[in-house]
């Protein structure tokens, strides 16, 4: 099983390395089109590169294709995960945990507006 370990860490490489050489050639604009598309590919990239895969016996399966981590890759990107979802889902949560607590006013440049105590004179409740 290493050496087929060893092997399919040769060709997620390579597959990687062409996949940015391929992205490096387009233009800027095309890249920034196909951030999530790239973002996929290095995610894809960093955990297959993981033990973990080696343990799960997919190796000898994935070595069945000339470029595996492009089979992956299409099938994430086919695939309906609820990406937007859960990144929707990890957004509340951030807004909320923000909102919750005061804690980020120290860390961060307020604006102006903010600082200023008279900036809501404007507005009354009724």
């Amino acid at each position: 099983m290493n050496e087929l370990w060893v092997r399919l860490q040769k060709k997620l490489s390579a597959d990687y390395e062409q996949y940015i050489a391929d992205m490096m050639a387009r233009d800027k604009s095309a890249i920034i089109k196909n951030a999530e598309k790239i973002g996929f590919m290095q995610r894809a990239y960093h955990c297959m590169k993981n033990d973990t895969l080696r343990d799960n016996g997919y190796v000898r399966h994935l070595m069945k294709f000339k470029n595996p981590l492009l089979v992956v890759h299409e099938q994430l990107m086919a695939e309906d995960f609820g990406i937007e979802a859960e990144f929707a889902a990890k957004l509340d949560a951030t807004l909320y945990t923000m909102n919750d607590h005061d804690d980020f006013d120290e860390d961060y440049e307020l604006d102006a507006y903010f600082l200023n105590p008279e900036a809501d004179e404007g507005v009354r409740m009724c």
